[in-house]
């Protein structure tokens, strides 16, 4: 079972491979043999609600390139989160991107965010929306040089 990434639906594949999504207002409906994988696009072949494209650097936001209105279920962090900054200094961007994305700030090391979105791929990169103590909201890469950001 797992929820899309808008949580109005659930994707339950029974142990006999049979599949259905359970939407929350009460409709269920068999897709067996209809479905592709598990996709954040899996029930209507579109954005999820809340979520927006993003600019992967190749050519502009693809139904695959999208920002999630919250945490995306089953991530390697939750929701509200408070993680410590893992480096010396860690810049946040106003969008989830290196290519067209400004710094409007940066958080130094032990400082606390909290995780409010994610994740996000794009060029090349894990972006997670996080805020401060000030209230400054943005996208901070999840790894550099493949080393984690941030820690518990």
């Amino acid at each position: 079972m797992s929820w899309s990434p808008d949580r109005s639906a659930v994707l339950v594949v029974t142990r006999s491979g049979r599949q259905f999504v359970a939407n929350v207002n009460g409709q269920i409906t068999d897709i067996t043999g209809q479905a592709a994988g598990q996709t954040a696009n899996w029930i209507t072949g579109g954005l999820p609600t809340g979520a927006q494209a993003v600019d992967s650097g190749a050519g502009g936001g693809t139904t695959s390139d999208f920002i999630p209105g919250g945490v995306i279920e089953n991530s390697r962090y939750i929701a509200g989160q408070q993680l410590r900054v893992a480096r010396e200094a860690l810049n946040i961007r106003n969008e989830p991107n290196l290519s067209t994305s400004t710094v409007i700030g940066t958080a130094v090391f032990e400082e606390y965010v909290a995780i409010l979105a994610g994740p996000v791929s794009a060029d090349n990169v894990e972006w997670w929306r996080v805020q401060l103590a000030s209230g400054l909201q943005g996208w901070i890469a999840g790894q550099i040089d493949g080393f984690n950001t941030l820690a518990p």
